[in-house]
């Protein structure tokens, strides 16, 4: 099985290692030897797994047990994976895969984004649920921006300036882009849907091609990009 982990959760079990005398040359090679994917998460492997389990974690003055849950959806060849961490909603990951459609779920929420994945790839409104998400370490301006877009409705779109503008930030158009770009949960917040004053294509986290392909499939006009719609989709088995 391979879990995924935030890299603040690695650094802090390693530290934990080390106060305790652990091996922690060897356990830490294993750590971090661990690929590193684009959304800055660690896949961990069971050997991994086995030296953190029941690992507490220090924050402040209180001590957490982190559960880190992972759902797996595929739908035509868009997959989309949901990383939770006790109980709130980590982070989405958007890739292409190879493998049909699958349906591989940890939580109970795994069946409810399956069904607006479905509905999406029908171009109706997905109707993304309203998910408890993991907002900490995110700024107050980020999330302003960030809850302001989740208000779109479906099949509309706007432009970076008009966003700072709904969030009475006139001036921040480049503010809002860095956030679009970062966005942990893209679809369930649709930053995909901000776009340059003239239509242009701009940051987006899984990739440009990705922007364009949803675009397209939604409907909304957009200038643009170099882009093919052969998409690169890697050979390994996002499951494994």
């Amino acid at each position: 099985m391979i879990i995924y982990c935030s890299i603040e959760f690695i650094f802090n079990v390693r530290r934990k290692m080390i106060s305790r005398g652990t091996n922690g040359d060897h356990e830490n090679k294993l750590l971090f030897d661990s690929a590193a994917d684009s959304n800055g998460l660690l896949l961990l492997d069971d050997n991994c797994l086995q030296r953190m389990t029941a690992v507490e974690v220090e924050s402040g003055t209180r001590s957490d047990h982190i559960m880190l849950c992972r759902d797996t959806i595929i739908v035509d060849s868009l997959l989309m994976q949901l990383c939770w961490q006790n109980g709130l909603l980590l982070n989405i990951s958007l890739r292409w895969s190879r493998f049909g459609d699958v349906r591989e779920f940890q939580t109970e929420w795994g069946e409810v984004f399956q069904k607006c994945l479905e509905r999406y790839h029908a171009r109706e409104d997905a109707k993304w649920p309203d998910v408890p998400l993991a907002w900490e370490g995110v700024s107050f301006f980020s999330r302003h921006v960030l809850q302001e877009l989740r208000k779109l409705p479906h099949g509309s779109w706007l432009s970076y300036k008009e966003l700072a503008g709904r969030c009475a930030k006139p001036g921040a158009s480049r503010a809002v882009g860095r956030v679009m770009a970062r966005n942990p949960w893209p679809m369930l917040i649709p930053c995909h849907r901000v776009l340059g004053s003239d239509g242009r294509l701009t940051g987006f986290g899984p990739g440009l091609d990705m922007k364009a392909h949803l675009l397209h499939h939604e409907g909304i006009p957009f200038k643009e990009h170099q882009r093919s719609f052969a998409h690169e989709i890697p050979d390994s088995d996002p499951r494994a």
